[in-house]
């Protein structure tokens, strides 16, 4: 596949990018329109994005991938979570843990299994914190907000560009 992409396009593509597409053809039933606009998208269009989403999600349809797993998780990784770190007001969680469970999720499609064995966490462990949890903070913290739309530009960035 790899062969076949330099010789139609003329060169490489990102590191997640066949993953990302391999992920994307699977889940052809779950192609999501809004997923072009996301790519020249404001912050507050991918916001609203998210918020989407996250009303939306019950576990079980989790749309296309935006991006690899791998990227997803590496981009959350590298944000510096410290403001995320302990509990925000009414929710007794580590906000850094809701964000990557979230985004690995929403972002890559990963299965809880696959999340849980990246964060060291039982997939129930993983996907309790992204039901009770990421929704209210896309609405409730900004920071965790702002944090989870800068992963989601770049990651869909990177998968593009």
């Amino acid at each position: 596949f790899r062969e076949a992409y330099a010789r139609a396009f003329g060169g490489r593509c990102a590191a997640g990018a066949f993953a990302w597409v391999a992920a994307s053809l699977a889940a052809s039933d779950a192609l999501d329109e809004r997923f072009d606009r996301l790519v020249d998208g404001t912050p507050a269009t991918v916001l609203g994005w998210m918020r989407w989403k996250a009303r939306v999600a019950d576990g079980s349809d989790v749309g296309c991938p935006v991006a690899d797993l791998e990227t997803v998780d590496e981009l959350v990784r590298s944000v510096d979570l410290r403001g995320l770190r302990g509990e925000a007001p009414g929710m007794p969680v580590d906000r850094g843990l809701v964000l990557r469970a979230a985004l690995c999720r929403t972002l890559a499609r990963a299965k809880w299994s696959e999340i849980g064995s990246r964060m060291g966490r039982s997939e129930t462990s993983c996907s309790r914190l992204v039901e009770r949890y990421h929704a209210r903070l896309l609405e409730e913290s900004d920071d965790y907000a702002a944090a989870a739309v800068d992963v989601t530009r770049r990651a869909i960035h990177q998968m593009v560009s």
